[in-house]
C-alpha cells in the first residue's frame, strides 16, 4: 500500500488520475464520482501503509484498507476486470488475517503505547 501510494504521488499522480478516469468511460459510475475517488485513492494507500509499517493505529487503519479494497473491488467489478479483482481479494484476506492477529501486535508502536499504559 505504502509504495503504491508514494509511488503514484511521487511523479505520476496526473497520469493515473487520468488513466483511471479513461478506464472507467463506459462504466455506470459517474466520471465525477471516478475522478474525485481516484484522486483520493494515492493519499489513502500512503496513509493506510505507513500506519501499517509503523504499527500505529493498526486496527483503523487495517479496516480503512479493507475497506478501500472493498471499493476497489467494487469497480473493478463494474468493468468485469476479473483477474485484478482476483489479486484485490488478496489484500482484503491480508486485511482480514492482520485484525484476527491484532492482540499479538507487540512490535509496534500499537504495542509500545500498550505497554507504557500497562494494558
Amino acid at each position: 500500500m505504502l509504495i503504491h501510494g508514494v509511488g503514484r504521488l511521487g511523479g505520476n499522480y496526473d497520469k493515473f488520475v487520468t488513466e483511471i478516469v479513461k478506464q472507467f468511460a463506459n462504466s455506470p459510475i459517474p466520471a465525477f464520482g471516478v475522478s474525485i475517488f481516484a484522486h483520493m485513492i494515492p493519499y489513502l494507500e500512503t496513509a493506510i501503509g505507513l500506519l501499517l509499517t509503523l504499527g500505529l493505529a493498526t486496527r483503523l487503519a487495517s479496516v480503512a484498507g479493507g475497506l478501500l479494497m472493498v471499493s476497489l473491488i467494487f469497480g473493478m467489478g463494474t468493468l468485469q476486470k476479473w483477474d485484478i479483482v482476483g489479486t484485490q481479494m488478496i489484500y482484503v484476506l491480508f486485511y482480514f488475517l492482520l485484525l484476527f492477529v491484532i492482540e499479538w501486535n507487540r512490535y509496534s508502536v500499537d504495542g509500545w503505547l500498550r505497554k507504557r499504559r500497562g494494558v
